[in-house]
């Protein structure tokens, strides 16, 4: 974390892979409507969200709010995801797998 609060993540797949849709489910706590997603590579290539989607409901219990994003990855290598909700900021690594 970033800043003061909780950040959680949910991959639905087992590896990330290049030119797929992948989608990870957010929860995080802060008191803000705001939410924002964006990757980064090493390279500091930015990429955000090709979809981004509140959940009013889940069955994931974990603290604060949840969104769901989808994104696409354009290359190999490790990508950095930001979230932010307000003042709370939470980030991680994901290495991303040739096709």
């Amino acid at each position: 974390m970033k800043s003061d609060g909780e950040l959680w993540a949910l991959p639905f797949f087992e590896a990330a892979h290049v030119n797929e849709d992948e989608k990870i489910v957010w929860r995080i706590t802060g008191e803000s409507d705001e939410f924002h997603a964006q990757a980064q590579n090493e390279e500091g290539k930015i990429l955000t969200p090709i979809w981004t989607e509140y959940h009013g409901g889940s069955n994931w219990q974990r603290p604060g709010q949840e969104w769901g994003t989808g994104f696409n990855f354009p290359t190999q290598g490790c990508w950095k995801i930001t979230i932010t909700r307000g003042e709370t900021t939470g980030e991680i690594a994901l290495e991303v797998l040739p096709p």
